[in-house]
């Protein structure tokens, strides 16, 4: 028999009521912890899956309760096959989820700090990263670590579908990487 702490059962349909998404999640996170503490891990692995199932595309609210990301994004697809381009997914990770040498850590949650910080950094006419960076061979969790930096600072996470973006026609490959930059250009700017 599976027990769950009252208190945490409480907190959760009290963040549900008060429609507080992000404290829903962070409580969310708190049972599935607990749980996986008591090596429950079918347990666990449903409720991470339930969590990450949220619909795609919805606005995702900063502290101030106003819209980080654009909601309704119309996906491109590829002309030729019919498939989409990309696919954008909301995770739920936080920074623990990563095992990193200590010196890559702070540098993640100095990217982190940066980005809360960024209505501060914008009174100096600063912007924090925008783009990231990881390099290296096969294995070193680069997926992982992009997955745990959208989850913590409210992004979802946009992966580019190269299977579709290439054609067997040349012109084709090139409207299709055309198509996605066109967008980032029009939600950016």
């Amino acid at each position: 028999m599976i027990y769950i702490r009252t208190e945490l059962v409480k907190k959760l349909f009290q963040s549900y009521v008060e429609n507080e998404r992000e404290k829903f999640i962070e409580v969310a996170n708190e049972v599935i912890n607990e749980e996986e503490k008591k090596k429950h891990h079918l347990l666990v692995k449903d409720l991470r899956k339930i969590i990450s199932s949220l619909k795609q595309n919805k606005f995702q609210l900063s502290e101030n309760k106003s819209a980080i990301y654009k909601t309704n994004i119309k996906i491109p697809i590829d002309d030729e096959k019919g498939f989409p381009l990309l696919e954008i997914t909301n995770t739920y990770f936080n920074l623990d989820d990563l095992i990193l040498h200590s010196e890559l850590k702070k540098k993640l949650q100095y990217i982190i700090e940066e980005f809360k910080s960024r209505e501060i950094l914008a009174t100096y006419g600063l912007k924090p990263k925008q783009k990231l960076l990881f390099c290296g061979p096969q294995g070193l969790e680069k997926t992982l670590t992009s997955h745990v930096l959208s989850s913590v600072l409210g992004f979802p996470l946009v992966h580019i579908r190269f299977d579709s973006i290439v054609s067997s026609f040349l012109g084709e490959t090139a409207t299709n990487l055309r198509k996605i930059l066109t967008l980032s250009v029009r939600e950016n700017g």
